[in-house]
């Protein structure tokens, strides 16, 4: 089950991680007398991690409220997430939660969303 800050948000419905890699940042610059060029490492970026899915609610109400716990990680602080296979990611922000459309399922409702994390010190 996955969560963030110990936070169980997103048990309502199906969703997904794509975890991508880390990458070193560097400069670039030719050495006088030199063949080619010489790379000047700048430590390692941080990981983004995508997360979508669906959030289910009964009522246009409890959506409201699921929504609003979600936005209310958006503070800026690192926090552990933990994803759908179950693996930690540890130092991780919340950087944006971006929601589609509300769509009805019968007499309940959803919303397709998608969100973006950085972790910090991958």
């Amino acid at each position: 089950m996955s969560s963030f800050d110990g936070k169980n948000l997103f048990s309502t419905g199906p969703h997904r991680f794509e975890v991508r890699g880390v990458e070193l940042r560097h400069s670039t610059h030719e050495a006088p007398g030199s063949l080619g060029v010489r790379v000047g490492p700048q430590g390692v970026s941080g990981r983004t991690i995508f997360q979508t899915g669906h959030l289910i609610a009964d009522d246009a109400t409890a959506l409201r409220e699921l929504t609003s716990a979600i936005e209310a990680m958006l503070d800026g602080l690192a926090h552990e997430l933990i994803d759908d296979l179950g693996r930690s990611w540890p130092q991780t922000v919340m950087l944006a939660f971006r929601l589609k459309t509300v769509e009805r399922l019968g007499p309940r409702v959803r919303v397709p969303y998608r969100i973006e994390y950085l972790q910090l010190t991958p």
